[in-house]
């Protein structure tokens, strides 16, 4: 744990750390990984670098959403994949 003594209120005292999931254990809470302790925590604030309002996604309308999931799911279905997890009279 920080010292918190050394820092004043309104100094930066977050960590860089990597968004995980929801801590479901805990209310309002978040799982984040940071590298300075190399495992995870439980953290109750957290900001978005960059902000989620930055993507490209935010831009697009229902049309185009279901434009792109109808061209990626007709490739699927025309290139299907082949690898170990499919049976081997369908590769």
């Amino acid at each position: 744990m920080k010292n918190v003594q050394k820092y004043s209120s309104l100094a930066q005292q977050g960590v860089k750390g990597y968004y995980i999931g929801p801590a479901l254990e805990s209310y309002w809470c978040y799982k984040v990984w940071t590298q300075t302790t190399n495992c995870s925590r439980i953290i109750d604030t957290l900001d978005w670098y960059p902000t989620p309002t930055g993507y490209a996604w935010n831009n697009l309308n229902g049309a185009d959403i279901v434009t792109e999931a109808a061209s990626t799911l007709s490739q699927a279905i025309l290139q299907p994949a082949s690898g170990p997890h499919m049976p081997s009279d369908q590769r």
